[in-house]
């Protein structure tokens, strides 16, 4: 019997352990969603102080039980992994807080491989502040448990119902510190259309009045700059829309979620209601074995995508179906059998079925990409057309139409998430002198990487019958040149599929403000023409402007829906003292006090194992990423906790 519980033990945990061979560099990715641990999944809380209670041998012909409540508080720590998940290779050293730094195009000293572009917020080009980041997860969990044995029925066979409760509060714990609000306006067709004035001063730039004042405006409030001024000539303008953040937003007082003025979320949900059916096909006074069937039954909220960080009750929607092993052996026992030392342990192993979640995702190759802006364009052009210096000028098949979104605003939308395996595994040690007992023990939990699919019923806002594509710091607008006065206004055709969130292709490291305004770093750059005149930057002796013959457009190939898929690994130890009451006829009343501790790993990526395998997955046509592990990191809690257990067992 001792060999036969050791068998088991050992073959589950290497089970477990053997889900979590491949690696990754989780600092070179970052993930729109942030995937916990479901609070009803928890072997360990469900074993201390029942040790004595629950799989008992002298109940033969009778029925007996437990109907407990435990109460929890948990706490995360080690924020800053937290953030890591989030937003990956962008965060900076900044203690306490993880820190992303944000400049404008026009900031001198920017780095370009860190710094997120303040032209995608509404800010201006000479902007610079710092966001800061201390994400921490509060969670209050009242867990209603019974378990009664059917021995009367059916011997050693037995049923278990979990009920938990659940309050949870996320904060993000956002704040910005403002280095330089910046003064510059935006260069005419940068934005919005070029001047068409008789003197060509500029009129039509955006100033910096209508420009957002912070970066907490667009990520939190839904704002955005006023890009429509007046033509001095009076002719008229294109009204060009910028819409606002929908989804992935930083946690602020919105929409359907109560909370503080700190930037909390909270809800409160009753989370996965856990059932177990088993037998016990040994039994004896000192050791028990036995196998049960298992199911959870989703009750909590699935996610939503409108938030970054957003509070998650339960396991996200899924049903679950498995087995489960429970065990026990008495180690020691004093012949007067009121003190005694026994090892128990408990193992489930579950699947979770699809479910349909809103999910965020990032452009292939590019983290954090769900902040960069987009454009639409249109077919059929008016007049534009592209070639060198345009003789033999090449119309272009579409070109902008005045409306700038966010790319999450396109890339969130729903589909169906499942995992293969979950491991829930508990090896626990009971000390029982006379009324007292102490539990001390480990817990070993994992989730294998999520699949996620996209689901034939619900098309992606890019298959809506609009057209997209990255603006990056492209100029979008420019002016036909004529013989007399200023010429009409054109929008181009100029995309730049392969600009990140930390710039675009045309303001690169030493490049000039007169170079980059010719859109040098376009898709497939050509010299604009519109009906055989060239088109210049300016209306008044301008430089030939560039765009793109032709422009390159988001499609679903470009979504990676690996961005955001995580898988889960936590290790805990823990430790609880009990008190059972002495018998009150069929009633026997017990309470506990327990304290548990939950590390998160934050796994490594080799170099040697390293390879370009997600480039070739999702190809962007860019320049290939070298050393990118597979995108499937461990982002869990780490957490510590206390709880409260009470209850009575009865017969």
């Amino acid at each position: 019997m001792k060999q036969l519980i050791k068998i088991t033990i050992l073959s589950s945990v290497l089970a477990a352990s053997s889900m979590y061979a491949s690696c990754f560099d989780e600092a070179k990715t970052a993930h729109p969603y942030f995937s916990i641990r479901s609070q009803s999944t928890d072997s360990a809380r469900d074993l201390v102080g029942l040790t004595h209670k629950i799989h008992l041998n002298d109940y033969e012909g009778c029925w007996y039980g437990v109907l407990s409540a435990t109460g929890e508080y948990t706490r995360s720590f080690r924020s800053e992994r937290i953030a890591r998940c989030l937003f990956g290779p962008d965060l900076v050293c900044g203690c306490p807080d993880a820190v992303i730094n944000v400049t404008g195009s026009r900031v001198a000293d920017r780095d370009f491989d860190h710094d997120w572009l303040a032209d995608y917020f509404g800010l201006p080009t000479d902007f610079r502040s710092k966001l800061k980041f201390s994400p921490k997860v509060d969670n209050v969990i009242v867990d209603l448990d019974l378990f009664i044995g059917f021995s009367r029925w059916c011997e050693n066979l037995f049923f278990r119902v979990n009920v938990p409760v659940v309050y949870t509060r996320w904060d993000l714990n956002f704040c910005e510190e403002i280095v330089e609000s910046g003064i510059n306006s935006y260069d005419e067709g940068y934005f919005a259309p070029t001047s068409t004035d008789s003197i060509g001063d500029g009129a039509n730039n955006i100033p910096r009045e209508n420009l957002l004042n912070n970066a907490k405006e667009f990520f939190c409030e839904g704002k955005t700059p006023n890009l429509n001024t007046t033509i001095a000539s009076g002719q008229g303008s294109p009204k060009v829309a910028f819409k606002p953040l929908e989804y992935s937003k930083f946690s602020c007082c919105r929409n359907d979620c109560e909370c503080y003025e700190s930037g909390e979320l909270k809800l409160a949900r009753v989370s996965d209601i856990q059932l177990a059916l088993g037998w016990d096909f040994y039994h004896d006074e000192k050791y028990h074995l036995g196998v049960m069937a298992r199911a959870a039954a989703p009750s909590g909220r699935k996610p939503r995508g409108c938030f970054l960080f957003e509070p998650i009750v339960g396991n996200g929607g899924h049903w679950e179906v498995g087995a489960g092993l429970t065990s026990h052996y008495t180690l020691w026992e004093s012949d007067c059998e009121d003190r005694s030392i026994g090892f128990y342990f408990d193992a489930n192993l579950m699947h979770l079925f699809k479910a349909r979640q809103r999910r965020s995702f990032d452009l292939c190759n590019r983290p954090n990409s769900r902040y960069m802006l987009a454009e639409r364009m249109k077919k059929p052009v008016d007049t534009l057309a592209g070639g060198d210096s345009c003789p033999n000028a090449v119309p272009a098949d579409a070109q902008f139409q005045n409306v700038f979104t966010p790319i999450a605003n396109l890339t969130t939308f729903d589909v169906n998430v499942s995992s293969r395996l979950q491991a829930d595994i508990t090896g626990l040690l009971n000390f029982t002198r006379c009324n007292w007992s102490v539990d001390v023990g480990y817990n070993f939990w994992a989730r294998t990487c999520e699949t996620i699919r996209l689901r034939c019923d619900c098309p992606t806002p890019l298959e809506s019958g609009d057209m997209w594509a990255v603006k990056g710091d492209s100029y979008v607008y420019a002016c036909q040149q004529q013989t007399t006065g200023a010429g009409p206004t054109i929008a181009l055709s100029a995309t730049q599929q392969c600009a990140n969130i930390h710039g675009g292709k045309n303001f690169t490291k030493g490049t000039s403000v007169t170079d980059a305004e010719r859109n040098p770093g376009v898709d497939n750059p050509e010299d604009a023409c519109s009906d055989g005149s060239i088109v210049t930057v300016n209306c008044e002796a301008g430089s030939q402007q560039r765009t793109s013959i032709q422009p390159k457009h988001l499609s679903n190939d470009d979504i990676d829906l690996r961005s955001a898929r995580t898988r889960g690994m936590s290790h805990k130890i823990f430790g609880y003292l009990g008190y059972n009451g002495n018998d009150c006829g069929c009633w026997t009343p017990y309470f506990g006090v327990g304290l548990k501790g939950e590390w998160s790993p934050l796994t490594k990526c080799r170099e040697d194992v390293c390879s370009i395998k997600a480039t070739s997955e999702c190809d962007t046509t860019c320049s290939p990423c070298t050393k990118v592990c597979q995108k499937c990191p461990v982002c869990n809690l780490s957490e510590w906790g206390i709880w409260f257990k009470g209850g009575v067992s009865f017969n």
